[in-house]
């Protein structure tokens, strides 16, 4: 007897801790049920509906569940079975090469790399492999008798110490070839980083090789706008000095009269208006324009097109024009414009260089990103602002400002804040991407499936159908085959599968 009691006590805490485990995946599976018939195929109200839901508390006496928390825990089910996102990721290896090549704006290494653009849309080599081929050429071409180890191309401060100015071509070819298998291989661990800290549950990333090119599948994921911005950004961040309304107002005017006289050079409707899509009256903050966002594509034609950059006076030559990260929430159809002073490196004066960032919120309970730089980024940030007190600075993040505030003193500390109207979401992603690091060259994403719920559902179906008739036939052939002891081993067998 006390031996059978014994067996009884383990039993039911075996069973206690089998329910224990799989209450979470009830109830997980229970709110985003009730989500889901409240707010149909709406995706967006499904997400507002599941917030609500969530903040909901089931308290059973010896645990308490709630919705963020279930869901951490809950059974994971593969890409196949719970649906999610599958995504191949390719890293821009010319824009390896040219950080390798510390921006170099040699005519013969500048024209290899745009003849390697379009040889390798038809190429199964790699991308450095046709380079080395087309700068060969080039260089032939050209009679320029350049050699690889120059300072113009590799033979750069940065790699100087693997690099010498006597270094054979064949030798500099395998050193850059490196060194661009382990950029790419430091874009990965970049990008499983950034996916770990998205709570992602069982998510597969696999180097395709020779190629570039990151396989991602993401299982459980339905956002896929949050997945491209998160996997895309290469986290890039920059500091830069920005122009003026003032200084850039004639530059504008002038364009006004270009678009009216020379529209059709431009590939602009006749009739549109460039001063009043421009939206000088709603300026502030310290952009140079108020765009619809219907009207940014004609604009960015404007202002990229060849009789727009002829016409550049010499104090904006190496001005760049970059949009917002969003439209401000009080006027979400209009999107700001910016005039980035730049170079002709395109190297911003402070560029990385975060040593950790964290979410806040400012004085008007705003939600804010704090950064703290590292030692370099301190001193160059020092410098940054004490030269611009009174002006704006931006800080961007590939190609898009965040926020770009007047400075109203030297910071000698190194830190700084982005205040860029987000939504808690949209800052815990920003200080996730810029924590796991940022990629050593930008990322575009070449294909994207999202695998749907009902691919799923029909395999979860399917599977508990055939479990449920292979059961119903072993229990039947047990009962049949030894009778009432069948009996007794259908009950064990049961109890065994509910403790699996």
């Amino acid at each position: 007897m006390q031996g059978k009691g014994l067996i009884t006590i383990i039993a039911v805490a075996l069973g206690l801790i089998c329910i224990t485990e799989l209450l979470p995946t009830w109830y997980a599976n229970k709110i985003e049920s009730e989500a889901k018939a409240l707010a149909g195929n709406n995706e967006e109200k499904y997400q507002k509906e599941l917030d609500k839901l969530s903040k909901d508390t089931l308290n059973l006496g010896f645990t308490k569940l709630y919705y963020t928390n279930a869901k951490e825990r809950e059974m994971k089910l593969g890409l196949d079975l719970k649906g999610g996102i599958n995504v191949l990721l390719e890293i821009n290896q010319r824009d390896l090469v040219t950080n390798l090549a510390d921006y170099s704006t040699n005519p013969v290494f500048v024209e290899a790399l745009d003849r390697t653009d379009k040889v390798q849309q038809n190429s199964t080599n790699s991308y450095i492999q046709n380079f080395f081929v087309q700068f060969d050429i080039v260089n032939k071409e050209k009679g320029a008798n350049l050699k690889l180890a120059s300072p113009e191309v590799f033979g750069t401060q940065n790699l100087s110490s693997e690099i010498k100015f006597n270094t054979p071509d064949e030798e500099v070819k395998k050193i850059i070839t490196q060194k661009i298998e382990a950029s790419i291989g430091a874009a990965y661990e970049v990008i499983r980083t950034r996916i770990d800290k998205m709570g992602v549950t069982q998510p597969n990333v696999q180097q395709v090789p020779g190629t570039g090119r990151i396989l991602v599948e993401m299982p459980g994921i339905k956002d896929i706008d949050r997945v491209k911005q998160m996997l895309q950004t290469s986290a890039k961040l920059q500091f830069w000095e920005v122009g003026t309304i003032q200084e850039v107002f004639p530059y504008l005017e002038e364009m006004s009269k270009n678009v009216i006289v020379k529209g059709d050079s431009m590939g602009v409707k006749k009739g549109f208006n460039f001063t009043k899509a421009l939206n000088l009256d709603k300026l502030r903050s310290n952009a140079v324009a108020t765009v619809k966002l219907s009207d940014t594509a004609v604009v960015n034609k404007i202002l990229n097109s060849e009789i727009a950059k002829e016409a550049r006076p010499s104090n904006l030559r190496y001005v760049d024009f970059m949009w917002a990260y969003k439209p401000q929430e009080d006027a979400p159809e209009y999107l700001e414009l910016y005039a980035i002073k730049s170079n002709a490196s395109k190297k911003a004066p402070i560029d990385g260089a975060v040593e950790s960032a964290r979410v806040d919120y400012d004085q008007m309970r705003r939600i804010v990103v704090d950064m703290q730089m590292d030692a370099n980024g301190t001193k160059e940030w020092k410098s940054l602002t004490e030269k611009n007190v009174g002006r704006p600075i931006a800080v961007t993040l590939d190609n898009r400002v965040y926020t770009a505030p007047n400075v109203n003193e030297p910071i000698p500390n190194g830190s700084s804040q982005i205040s860029g109207n987000f939504t808690e979401d949209e800052a815990k992603d920003l200080v996730n991407v810029l924590s796991a690091g940022k990629l050593p060259a930008s990322a575009k994403i070449v294909q994207a499936d999202v695998v749907g719920p009902s691919l799923g559902e029909e395999s979860i179906q399917a599977g508990l159908w055939s479990f449920a008739a292979a059961f119903c036939i072993i229990i039947a052939y047990i009962i049949f085959y030894y009778g009432g002891a069948g009996v007794y081993a259908v009950i064990a067998m049961i109890f065994n599968l509910f403790f699996l």
